[in-house]
């Protein structure tokens, strides 16, 4: 089981060695100096064990990816970034525990680690690695995603103090084989900031979880760092609560929620037969689909209804309409394997793409003439958004996807 905990005993060890910086896979000391290595820098790799990097006194390293425990013998190396101006610096991925097992990352008293993906515990038997993250100003910054535990178990990282790590997406546990990572958050002005999603625990096989593993192959894979899009998720009902709120407010907060929901990157709706949505929120619901497909801006959505019981979920005039422009735009993945027919599904979505082709024109121009009459008044000027890249994305997931994959319907599942 992985876990966010709320409390937890640590010792520290101070590093005292002195030895002279000449290189990577040996004991070196970056004191006050600045030190750009040509390639990956690594920590305890073939034979060695028990390396330490001491960097203090506004001491810099640079290089392109970091690894601390690179093979499975090399365990228990250690790396310390401390005191203002101490820097550790990789233009690409930073992996304690690459293989290895018990190496710890320490930054201390305002010292910085930048990097794109930053891993802890990457291999199944890169287990019990720790990073701490501890004093006011000290900084661990992953300009991309952060995995506590990819394959390994066991694995910590903790802030206290005024300790700070920033990242997009983040997974504690990622595979089957990741049990009991944990992440601690602790002390005044200690900050884990996650600017997209965080999910917590392994692969399961219900649709809600399944929706979840969409995203994060999504975001695992992403290939341009620093650029992941916007993901909007949320419970059918609550939304439904959300937009009834909103409308009754003032004009510019039904507008802020409106234009979030249809311009996201991602828009994940959860349950969506368990809702009870008003005329108002139907029609806000419709328009917010209607404009997502229109600029090829993918949505995901579960619910335990399919055909004329999913329609009738709506309003007459509006049930039909939103199943048609979801059909157009998903794939459908049924998890009652007796009731459903893969080689009819594929072959209704090969057709579902070519009339999406077909009257796209169409679609375009009715929205178009539909904004400009609304936005009259202001002499607003309707102009399609740009394809947001995740589209590409979820197109070749979707291609990758085999009839075999959608029957097993459990880590990795496919969408668009």
């Amino acid at each position: 089981m992985n876990r966010i905990i709320g409390s937890i005993v640590l010792t520290l060890m101070v590093v005292t060695a002195q030895a002279q910086y000449s290189g990577s896979t040996q004991t070196n000391t970056i004191d006050n100096v600045t030190n750009n290595w040509p390639g990956v820098y690594v920590i305890g790799s073939n034979t060695w064990h028990d390396d330490v990097l001491i960097i203090q006194n506004a001491g810099n390293l640079t290089n392109t990816t970091g690894y601390l425990g690179y093979d499975v013998a090399n365990t228990n190396n250690i790396a310390s970034v401390a005191g203002a101006g101490s820097v550790w610096s990789s233009s690409s991925s930073l992996y304690v525990g690459y293989a290895g097992a018990g190496n710890s990352l320490t930054l201390v008293n305002s010292g910085t680690v930048f990097n794109s993906y930053g891993y802890l515990g990457n291999a199944a038997t890169s287990s019990n690695n720790t990073v701490l993250v501890t004093g006011a100003g000290s900084v661990w910054s992953n300009s991309s995603v952060l995995i506590v535990g990819d394959q390994g178990a066991g694995n910590n990282l903790t802030m206290t103090t005024g300790g700070k790590v920033f990242n997009t997406a983040s997974y504690i546990g990622y595979a089957a084989s990741s049990s009991n990572n944990t992440v601690l958050v602790m002390g005044a002005g200690s900050v884990w900031s996650n600017s997209n999603f965080l999910t917590c625990g392994g692969s399961g096989a219900g649709k809600t979880t399944s929706a979840w593993n969409v995203i994060r192959e999504s975001f695992y894979e992403w290939e341009a760092p620093g650029t992941l899009p916007d993901v909007y998720t949320w419970r059918a009902a609550e939304l439904g609560r959300a937009i009834t709120t909103a409308a009754r407010g003032s004009e510019g907060e039904m507008d802020t929620l409106s234009r979030r929901l249809s311009r996201c990157g991602l828009l994940y709706i959860d349950d969506l037969d368990k809702a009870k949505f008003t005329e108002r929120v139907q029609s806000e619901l419709f328009d917010v689909i209607e404009t997502r497909e229109l600029n090829s801006l993918p949505v995901i959505v579960t619910t335990n209804v399919v055909g004329t019981e999913f329609v009738r979920l709506f309003s007459k005039n509006i049930g039909l309409p939103i199943a048609n422009r979801l059909v157009r735009m998903c794939y459908a993945i049924d998890f009652d394997d007796d009731a459903f027919d893969y080689e009819r599904e594929l072959l209704t979505i090969q057709t579902n793409v070519r009339e999406r082709a077909t009257h796209q024109e169409q679609i375009i121009e009715e929205l178009k003439t539909r904004r400009a009459k609304e936005q009259a008044d202001s002499q607003a000027e309707y102009s399609p958004l740009p394809v947001n890249p995740i589209s590409t994305r979820f197109a070749a997931m979707r291609a990758r996807v085999s009839q075999t994959q959608l029957k097993a319907s459990t880590d990795r599942i496919g969408a668009a």
